[in-house]
């Protein structure tokens, strides 16, 4: 979508993330409406905008209201909510900074990313990617705080957001 588009069809409001019509494209919409629908992806929910046969996610509409152009990289929900689409909760990141910035995997049972228990060695296994996609292990720990913390510590030292391994928020 170019932004000429957009700016004909709907209004962004940077502070609240909500983008609204101002055409109807047939009877059940109207104008003033707040545009499109929730979209479960990823265990996340996402707001997606249909526009001319296309889908488009919400936060890369409110990329093209507030810049002129469609972003290249990924939107990262800096608070992890997929449906806030606030202008100060969206950057945009590579996409191995998005994915320094998850949630918690819902199969997870040490309640921290990059923890799990091994059988073979009886032990708390920590390990990290690091930027360049390296899986590097931090060790094997009798204590699973033990493992945890040194897991933390790895997260700072490689750049990962401070949001990363939160608990599930907006989930479907």
């Amino acid at each position: 979508m170019k932004y000429s588009e957009f700016a004909e069809n709907f209004s962004y409001d940077k502070a609240t993330g909500i983008i609204t019509r101002l055409k109807a494209p047939c009877n059940s919409v109207k104008v003033g409406q707040q545009a499109g629908c929730n979209l479960l992806r990823n265990g996340l929910l996402y707001r997606v905008i249909e526009f001319n046969g296309s889908q488009y996610a919400a936060h890369r509409l409110a990329f093209l209201a507030m810049t002129g152009e469609m972003p290249d990289g990924d939107i990262d929900h800096i608070d992890g909510d997929g449906l806030n689409n606030q202008w100060s909760n969206l950057r945009i990141v590579s996409h191995k900074q998005n994915m320094m910035n998850k949630q918690i995997y819902k199969t997870n049972r040490s309640g921290c990313p990059g923890v799990s228990w091994t059988n073979t060695w009886q032990k708390w296994v920590a390990r990290i990617n690091n930027k360049d996609g390296k899986r590097i292990s931090l060790g094997y720990y009798q204590r699973l705080e033990d493992a945890v913390a040194a897991r933390r510590q790895a997260e700072k030292e490689h750049g990962y957001h401070a949001n990363h391994g939160r608990m599930h928020g907006n989930m479907g």
